[in-house]
């Protein structure tokens, strides 16, 4: 057997743990840091005896974790020309909304390059105010990285931006949610709008019916011709 101390040094200050292991064996080992434990750069030095001597020494950090952050954007992909708008929520570890403080948004590229910053953005009610970071028409396009800091607390999310390769538009179909059973029209609004969300002319067909799981399934067995006067007769 080997006994094997890991003991954990900031500030002077120590707390220790002891395991004995066997050959073949794992264990885990836990260091109980209380709140009052200081913070910082500090050691943890894991001495072995007995059957296998040996010492070992790592840097480690402790912080207090003390918040929770959530950040939000308006919408998960963009292309160049956006505007992204950002919030964060910030609470305590009780998840009780914090009433005051301030936190920095960093946003950062595809390759990682700090394109974007956001200091000392006040909070209050456990909300920031709506920031708006424009893109430029020439970007890194890929995976983005949104994050906030408050203290020793990080959190980040991830958003898409992309710049299509063909031109394309966006469709929206505005209608009412809730029909009477005796309404015999059914009005709406039909938006069009291209890559930078200007309006544009076009045409588009609008199918308005109840879908059942079993409509899929004949769709999928039936072929292309055959689904055709169908699609037709739901346009008219």
């Amino acid at each position: 057997p080997v006994d094997i101390k890991f003991d954990l040094i900031v500030n002077q200050l120590h707390i220790e743990n002891k395991i004995i292991c066997t050959t073949g064996e794992t264990r885990n080992v836990i260091l109980a840091v209380s709140k009052k434990f200081p913070i910082g750069l500090g050691k943890l030095i894991i001495t072995g005896s007995g059957g296998l001597n040996f010492e070992e020494k790592r840097d480690i950090i402790v912080y207090d974790n003390c918040h929770v952050i959530l950040v939000q954007t308006s919408s998960s992909t963009y292309r160049p020309h956006d505007t992204m708008e950002i919030r964060v929520v910030v609470t305590n570890e009780n998840l009780i909304p914090i009433e005051y403080g301030e936190l920095i948004v960093e946003i950062y590229d595809a390759v990682f390059k700090l394109v974007g910053e956001f200091p000392n953005v006040p909070i209050h009610s456990g909300l920031t105010k709506v920031l708006r970071y424009p893109l430029a028409e020439h970007v890194n396009v890929g995976t983005w990285l949104v994050s906030a800091t408050i203290g020793n607390t990080t959190s980040s999310i991830e958003v898409i931006v992309s710049c299509p390769l063909i031109p394309s538009f966006d469709v929206n179909a505005i209608f009412q949610r809730f029909l009477l059973r005796i309404d015999e029209t059914l009005r709406g609004v039909i938006k069009i709008n291209d890559d930078h969300n200007e309006p544009i002319f076009g045409r588009a067909i609008i199918a308005i019916g109840e879908l059942t799981e079993q409509d899929i399934k004949s769709k999928m067995k039936m072929g292309l011709k055959e689904v055709k006067p169908k699609i037709e007769e739901w346009c008219k």
